[in-house]
């Protein structure tokens, strides 16, 4: 592989070996073509907008970052490489419709043209625009998204400094290219023996393998879940009883929900981590986030209180050795000639909507929708803001949009059962919602 050319200074392509996480993206990508994988954010534009100054100051950001202009391919031997485009092969470019061209029309698919970096401007109104942000396969995730947008509207507003957070002596910011070589030593390093033991001992007898079904039918499908004031009550004191998080006590309460409603010994669901656990990562671009697989099962008689401490252990576990993670390692998988393996259930919990006022303009940047893996429900779990939700997105060849919502709604219905009696059985714990029980009570 070639040295890292900062800023584009090479005539070409340039490619490099594949982070740990396009490694994963590409198992992914390679095992189910039709999947789609990327990330999008949307952002609110309230007062006149100048369209070529938007356009210039996309260009600026994949001129200082390589991986703005870095598509995900497969090389030799199936392995996944990271190709950096020169800036005149990856300038981003701005498209542009009008609301009547707009009707019917979603945002483009992240990476579609071949561009790693897509924006796209709607003109919904006088003075009412809607910019929609996509990063193609194995360029970002939702952090890199959200990064991406605040430093496009600073320099939009010629607020920007000129120096980006995690430059180096040379002012040059930090690539991610640079970086993928010193993940992967995390992961062989004499110090993280131990979390490799710890990933050799997880048996994960809910992962499965990927399905090569293609065409449009696989396309997911996505809907939301309302979550009442009730929810954040039973939440809040849920936290309060086991020490814990929200977002954590979530991930216990979804664990041992699947553990109840499993017919098997076990089950799995997969945690989203940011990826940036080192300050000087905190505002890298590039596709760091992982999900951590996590082992579901429950002993007869086992309490929620037992059952989701046991998940609280482990989770905490999982995030220590976070680094030394290697999906493909993990028991049946591609290392021992098996298949791409991934959890059925994945959560993550996006940043909430943010709002800021930038050169006349009153911008509101949503949370970034990003699908980094494979799955049959992703789960995000939206707790701030005036509209708590569950945004759920699921792959119709295993849910009904019915299926999903309803086990959306269950979630509520569960951790209101959990926090009347923590102690009781798992198998005793109300998880119909009180319209489910009303069908089948006739």
């Amino acid at each position: 592989m070639s040295e890292p050319s900062y800023t584009g200074a090479a005539a070409g392509p340039v490619a490099f070996r594949a982070s740990p996480q396009q490694e994963r993206l590409a198992a992914v990508a390679g095992s189910d073509p039709a999947w789609p994988l990327g990330t999008a954010v949307t952002v609110h534009l309230r007062g006149p907008v100048d369209p070529a100054a938007l356009a210039r100051a996309a260009d600026t950001l994949a001129r200082r970052h390589e991986i703005l202009r870095t598509r995900l391919e497969t090389g030799p031997g199936g392995a996944g490489v990271q190709v950096v485009l020169p800036p005149r092969d990856g300038r981003p470019r701005l498209r542009r419709l009008d609301l009547s061209a707009v009707e019917g029309e979603g945002p483009p698919a992240p990476g579609e043209g071949g561009r790693p970096l897509g924006l796209t401007l709607v003109r919904l109104g006088r003075d009412d625009h809607r910019l929609d942000v996509t990063l193609g396969p194995g360029c970002g995730d939702a952090t890199t998204a959200r990064l991406l947008v605040h430093r496009l509207l600073d320099l939009y507003a010629g607020t920007d400094s000129g120096t980006e957070p995690g430059t180096d002596d040379g002012g040059e910011p930090l690539q991610y290219a640079d970086l993928a070589e010193a993940l992967h030593d995390l992961r062989q390093a004499e110090e993280g023996a131990r979390g490799r033991a710890h990933w050799r001992r997880q048996s994960h007898p809910g992962l499965l393998p990927l399905a090569r079904l293609g065409g449009a039918a696989r396309a997911p499908r996505r809907g939301t879940v309302p979550l009442p004031a009730a929810a954040l009550d039973d939440l809040s004191a849920l936290s309060d009883l086991l020490g814990a998080t929200p977002e954590d006590v979530v991930t216990a309460c979804w664990g041992a929900l699947l553990a109840l409603l499993s017919e098997a010994d076990g089950s799995s669901l997969a945690a989203a981590t940011d990826g940036r656990p080192d300050p000087e990562l905190a505002d890298l671009l590039g596709p760091l986030e992982t999900y951590l697989p996590l082992t579901v099962e429950t002993g007869p008689g086992d309490s929620f209180r037992a059952a989701a401490e046991r998940l609280l252990e482990r989770w905490d576990q999982a995030r220590t050795w976070a680094e030394t993670l290697d999906w493909s390692r993990l028991q049946g998988g591609p290392e021992d000639g098996g298949p791409v393996l991934f959890s059925p259930l994945c959560l993550r919990f996006p940043e909430p909507p943010e709002e800021r006022r930038v050169d006349g303009l009153v911008a509101r940047v949503e949370s970034p929708h990003h699908v980094g893996e494979r799955f049959h429900l992703l789960c995000e779990v939206h707790l701030g803001g005036p509209s708590p939700h569950l945004e759920l997105t699921w792959d119709p060849a295993v849910y009904s949009a019915t299926g999903a919502r309803s086990l959306g709604r269950r979630l509520a219905t569960f951790m209101a059962a959990a926090r009347r009696c923590p102690d009781r059985p798992l198998a005793e714990l109300e998880v119909l919602t009180p319209r489910e029980r009303a069908v089948l009570l006739g």
